[in-house]
């Protein structure tokens, strides 16, 4: 016996405008499936993803710093093959659901009913299929609801408490009729009373180990004149971030600075109790407080960032190590007339590679005020560089704040970030060029950016290659301002001829052998 299909198509359309997802939906390029192998390893006790879709455990908990790739991460577990051959474990009925909570999308994207909408369209959906009798009882479990999906209230949302009995139900009787696998992203980002207590306490954590680590390296130092760390400004943070966590990120990052400057307890409570409560006018408050000389170098930043990690093309295509980075931060112009490794004049070792990358670092905390983080590495210039948070470009770069940053400063000192990340791949085609052998460099990028401590000639090579940037930039550049980028291209001709005569055709054979 089969549930009938009228009925059917009347609960999914009862569900179907709840259960909207765009984040999900559009909201990322697409995935990089080789960045994301690595959660397939099965080997190393870490990450253990593997193991535990293969055991009976309930929840996975995938953790990382804001900007770290974890909602992509989790779009390419969601759509890959593996996951499902992983959760099978000898049944023929895998479901996956997927839902991201999203802050700043559609209003119901923040709500914990929108996820229940969901689980029940998914089940009602995959269920015709894969489990007829399943779904026949799903569908006679919301009989009783009938004024849900029959008669004027078809357009409302289902009440939470009904979303709620149903599942329960449903699952009390039928869970083992199919493997059902939720995919949820950006809990802190959803709106439930049940969930505060839960943010609050991994809140908590997150406070006290930032702020104390923060306190105790600088009363470490020699002649410091830090008293003793003050507990009750982690509960203030907490309390007045009412749950919401990129709030405390953004205040944490800021208080952080505060202890670092050697601020006295008292006034980092000041500090606290003066900062707004809402994520927009925190940004919006956090750029009042650069001062107006550096409003352009703040813009150039979060620029070449935004392009780097939300512009549509993989991270390492940009500027994501702080060696990237300091490179294309610099003049564009400096890229065409500085010296190559080969020409007289040429300046560049281990030793002002980590300087020029300690001042970028400097710099940026002077001008961004952690709107840009960096990743601890043991080789400063291997460091990962992100925005803080992917909503640093929505509220920051865009609307009344970017308007009011633009409105201070000389337009002309505004650079287009392709031209920045196209001529600090240049910049580091000059330099890395005489570390690999003559054709290899032009088909591949230096992926360790730093001089190797053992031996001055010895490099790590991977694509993708500094040409590629450079073209791909110039193309992006090209279409973003208007302009031929030429001068960047001939020089790039310059160097590679030098390296090898026929250096377009070993990297036309290279792209074409890279994509089969």
């Amino acid at each position: 016996m089969n549930a009938s299909p009228k009925i059917r198509l009347a609960l999914l359309e009862s569900l179907r405008p709840h259960c909207s997802n765009p984040r999900f939906e559009h909201g990322f390029s697409k995935t990089d499936k080789e960045s994301c192998q690595w959660i397939w390893n099965a080997e190393d006790p870490e990450p253990g993803f593997v193991k535990w879709l293969q055991s009976e455990g309930r929840i996975f908990w995938i953790t990382g710093k804001p900007g770290a790739g974890k909602s992509t991460l989790m779009k390419h577990i969601m759509e890959s093959l593996q996951t499902t051959k992983l959760l099978s474990r000898g049944s023929d009925v895998v479901i996956p659901i997927p839902y991201f909570f999203y802050e700043l999308g559609e209003p119901q994207e923040k709500l914990f009913g929108s996820l229940l909408h969901t689980i029940l369209y998914q089940l009602l959906s995959s269920l015709f299929d894969a489990s007829p009798r399943a779904l026949l009882m799903l569908v006679k479990t919301m009989k009783p609801f009938r004024s849900r999906w029959v008669g004027d209230e078809t357009r409302k949302p289902w009440p939470e408490n009904q979303l709620k009995e149903l599942l329960n139900d449903f699952v009390a009787k039928y869970q083992q009729s199919a493997q059902v696998c939720l995919f949820v992203d950006g809990f802190d980002e959803c709106e439930a009373d049940f969930l505060k207590n839960w943010i609050e306490s991994s809140t908590n954590t997150y406070v006290g180990r930032k702020l104390t680590a923060a306190w105790n390296l600088m009363a470490a130092q020699p002649h410091s004149t830090m008293t003793k760390f003050d507990q009750s400004l982690i509960d203030n943070v907490v309390q007045k971030a009412e749950g919401v966590f990129l709030w405390v990120i953004l205040v944490v990052t800021q208080l952080v600075a505060g202890i670092e400057a050697e601020v006295e307890p008292d006034e980092l409570q000041h500090q606290l109790a003066d900062l707004p409560e809402g994520v927009r006018e925190l940004y919006a408050r956090i750029i009042a407080k650069i001062p107006t000389k550096y409003l352009h170098e703040t813009i150039n930043y979060l620029l070449i960032q935004k392009a780097t990690h939300l512009g549509g093309s993989h991270p390492r295509l940009g500027a994501d190590t702080l060696w990237k980075m300091s490179s294309a931060a610099q003049d564009p112009s400096t890229a065409v007339s500085m010296k190559a490794y080969f020409e007289e004049g040429f300046l560049m070792d281990k030793s002002s590679q980590q300087q020029q990358c300690a001042r970028m670092t400097r710099r940026i905390q002077t001008c961004c005020r952690g709107l840009i983080h960096f990743e601890d590495s043991e080789d400063i210039c291997k460091a990962k560089v992100t925005l803080l948070h992917r909503t640093v470009s929505e509220y920051v770069l865009e609307g009344d704040v970017y308007n009011d940053m633009l409105a201070k400063v000389d337009q002309r000192l505004i650079r287009d970030p392709n031209v920045c990340i196209m001529a600090g791949a240049l910049r580091q085609l000059k330099i890395y060029s005489r570390f690999t052998p003559k054709w290899m460099s032009l088909a591949t990028w230096v992926d360790q950016h730093s001089f190797s401590e053992e031996n001055d000639n010895s490099y790590t090579i991977s694509s993708p290659c500094a040409v590629h940037v450079v073209l791909c930039r110039a193309a992006k550049a090209e279409h973003t301002t208007g302009s031929s980028q030429t001068t960047y291209v001939d020089e790039l001709d310059r160097v590679c001829s030098y390296l090898c005569r026929d250096w377009a055709s070993h990297f036309y054979r290279s792209v074409v052998m890279q994509a089969e």
